[in-house]
């Protein structure tokens, strides 16, 4: 069974256009791979053995043998996210606030790719299930 972390995020951007391609992937349920994309050839794999020479080849070109690693790794979560899993506020057009669930773990290298492009991004997440919380300020963990 998944553990659901709960993330309360705040972006802001001077530059309106940022935020809107945020709204745009939470709505298509996209909102880490429109930024962090994964690979469409690590998204077609589904298991692979250990001695696989594919294997090899997707550590050499991509870091990670499959999608689920590499979104752990990239992402810091196994899933994407969006309104299928929580809901959207906009304060104004240059600022949003996200409630969603990620599988886990809160998405901490989508929150510092999102400062990487200039946004404000504050968060707070929990995952009651195992009494883990956290907090986020531009990242500061």
């Amino acid at each position: 069974m998944t553990n659901w972390c709960k993330n309360l995020v705040t972006i802001s951007n001077d530059d309106q256009k940022v935020i809107e391609k945020i709204e745009n992937a939470f709505h298509r349920n996209k909102l880490f791979d429109a930024f962090i994309p994964c690979p469409t050839e690590l998204e077609e794999l589904t298991s692979l053995k250990p001695n696989d020479a594919l294997v090899k080849k997707m550590l050499a070109k991509y870091g990670a043998e499959d999608w689920y690693l590499w979104r752990l790794d990239h992402w810091g979560t196994k899933w994407d996210t969006g309104r299928s899993h929580g809901t959207l506020t906009v304060v104004r057009p240059t600022k949003i606030k996200l409630d969603v669930k990620t599988a886990w773990t809160p998405p901490i290298p989508v929150f510092d790719c999102w400062v990487d492009l200039g946004c404000h991004v504050r968060a707070q997440f929990c995952e009651p299930e195992w009494g883990v919380a956290g907090s986020y300020v531009d990242k500061l963990r």
